[in-house]
């Protein structure tokens, strides 16, 4: 699993930054690493997004392995028999370590299920079975801030194993598009940023220096390791609206109502 990854890293990807107002405290930002940032799967990394629902955000390519399609039967009122294919989902192994100093004191282990998940944006939610003891959740960049080239930024992620690491940076550019075999070749928008990425980092968090997520490092370059891509967050917030799961950037967002809305819809569409 750990060289699909180191792989993805050598192909490209990144996420999008606002104009940081305040910078975060030093301080507040390695609290923020402590309690948001976990090992997907021994070799990818996520970040707790949504303390309430306990959401982590991560990359698709991170929990492939989890995702399988089986084939199903259903039978009509008449009888008839119909076969389809649904997604059947493994449980995502999401883990934290513990430190005095420099030895590692406590490795914490939680599963999770998979509640959304799209290939082609190569974005993925899990949620977090159990009770966690965590107080804070990393806050996505609203809509109503920007990102801007040169702004500074922090990647946060697992790099080759190496957990909560957090490299320094900036915004590069803002316009590049890239076509990934493991998105089937979907055109995907990428944040580009300095300090660069390495495989384990895919599926980590990228802040601006007010502290909020403005994208989801997924790959970059081996020959240009200061290079470093993230898919957006724009594209991170429209994928967790579709899936219902909003409530974890806007306040007036009702995941529950959302999701028997959908329903609804879908009921409807098979009449």
């Amino acid at each position: 699993a750990m060289l699909k990854h180191i792989v993805a890293f050598f192909f490209v990807m990144f996420s999008t930054v606002s104009l940081a107002g305040e910078q975060i405290d030093l301080t507040e930002l390695n609290q923020i690493v402590e309690q948001t940032n976990f090992i997907v799967n021994r070799g990818c990394s996520g970040t707790l997004v949504d303390l309430k629902n306990k959401l982590v955000l991560t990359n698709y390519h991170c929990i492939d392995d989890n995702v399988s399609i089986v084939e199903k039967e259903e039978t009509n009122t008449e009888g008839v028999v119909r076969k389809f294919k649904s997604k059947k989902y493994a449980d995502v192994i999401l883990e934290q370590n513990g430190y005095n100093g420099f030895d590692k004191v406590s490795t914490a282990m939680y599963i999770g299920e998979i509640v959304a998940e799209q290939k082609t944006v190569d974005l993925a939610i899990v949620k977090i079975k159990s009770d966690i003891p965590h107080k804070t959740a990393s806050k996505i960049l609203p809509e109503s801030m920007k990102v801007v080239r040169g702004e500074g930024v922090y990647a946060v992620g697992n790099p080759g194993g190496m957990d909560a690491t957090i490299v320094r940076g900036i915004v590069s550019n803002l316009n590049r598009t890239f076509e990934f075999p493991w998105t089937d070749n979907t055109k995907l928008p990428m944040i580009q940023f300095s300090g660069g990425i390495y495989g384990g980092n895919s599926g980590g968090a990228l802040y601006n220096d007010g502290g909020y997520l403005i994208g989801v490092p997924a790959a970059g370059f081996s020959a240009a390791n200061f290079i470093g891509l993230a898919i957006p967050v724009d594209v991170v917030r429209k994928f967790m609206a579709k899936n219902c799961l909003a409530e974890a950037f806007d306040d007036k967002a009702d995941n529950a109502k959302c999701i028997e809305e959908k329903k609804a819809k879908e009921k409807k569409s098979k009449e």
